[in-house]
């Protein structure tokens, strides 16, 4: 395990994490994720969701390519519904 240097414990990141399980254990995870967020002095809950529908993290700049992907292929005409 590397040791912390000066100054990474205030650097400004972001975290994600996609948990599996029952509905009820969900919850009480949520609920604690947010109370520890509440009590934090720089830590924001920004977005959070339980779903039956599988989830995915994806970084913001592969985000951001797969929507120019699919603006090129609206413009391509990929996306033919009256047609």
């Amino acid at each position: 395990m590397s040791q912390v240097e000066d100054g990474d414990l205030d650097v400004e990141l972001s975290m994600a994490a996609i948990l599996s399980g029952k509905y009820r254990d969900l919850m009480k995870i949520r609920a604690m994720i947010r109370q520890q967020v509440g009590e934090s002095k720089g830590a924001r809950f920004i977005y959070g969701t339980i779903s039956k529908v599988p989830l995915y993290v994806v970084k913001e700049p592969d985000f951001r390519r797969l929507k120019e992907l699919e603006t090129l292929e609206r413009q391509a005409g990929g996306e033919k519904k009256n047609g």
